[in-house]
C-alpha cells in the first residue's frame, strides 16, 4: 500500500528515492545521532532548551533515516545522485513531481523548526532580552 499523493509520508520517500536511501540514511541518522548525543548532553547539564532543540532535531531527522532503510531493505527502485546526473532524468522527474522544489523545502524546513527557539533565544540575548542566569535560584 502506498502513501496518498501530497501527505508528508510521500514527500519523504520521494526525497530519498530522488537522493538515493543509502544516502538519505547516513545523512539523516548521522544528524539525528549527534542531535541526540548532544539533547543527552544538554540534559545532564540541565539546559534544558538547548536539549529540546537538539532532541527535537533527532527525532524529526529519524524517520526520514528509517524510511530510506527500509526502502533500500525491500529494494524499491531509486535514483540517486548518479541518476540526477542525466538531463533527461531530471526533465522526467519535474514532470512526474513538479512541486518537488517545494516539498524538499518542506522537509528541510521542519527537520530545522527546533533550530528557530534557539535563534529567538540568541536574538533577544543579543539585544539584552535575555539575561544569562536570570531566574536562577540563589541556592543553586
Amino acid at each position: 500500500m502506498s502513501p496518498r499523493p501530497g501527505t508528508l509520508l510521500t514527500k519523504i520517500k520521494d526525497h530519498n528515492r530522488y537522493n538515493g536511501f543509502l544516502f538519505s540514511a547516513v545523512e539523516f541518522g548521522v544528524i539525528a545521532a549527534v542531535t541526540a548525543g548532544l539533547g543527552v548532553y544538554f540534559v545532564v547539564a540541565h539546559r534544558w532548551v538547548p536539549a529540546l532543540v537538539a532532541i527535537g532535531l533527532a527525532v524529526n531527522c529519524t524517520p526520514v533515516a528509517v524510511l530510506a532503510l527500509r526502502s533500500r531493505a525491500r529494494h524499491e527502485p531509486q535514483i540517486g545522485y548518479a541518476g540526477l546526473a542525466s538531463a533527461e532524468t531530471r526533465r522526467q522527474i519535474r514532470a512526474e513531481r513538479p512541486h518537488l522544489l517545494r516539498d524538499t523545502l518542506t522537509i528541510t524546513g521542519l527537520t530545522l523548526i527546533p533550530y528557530a527557539a534557539a535563534l529567538r533565544l540568541l536574538v533577544e540575548r543579543g539585544r539584552g532580552a535575555v539575561t544569562p542566569g536570570a531566574g536562577a535560584r540563589e541556592d543553586a
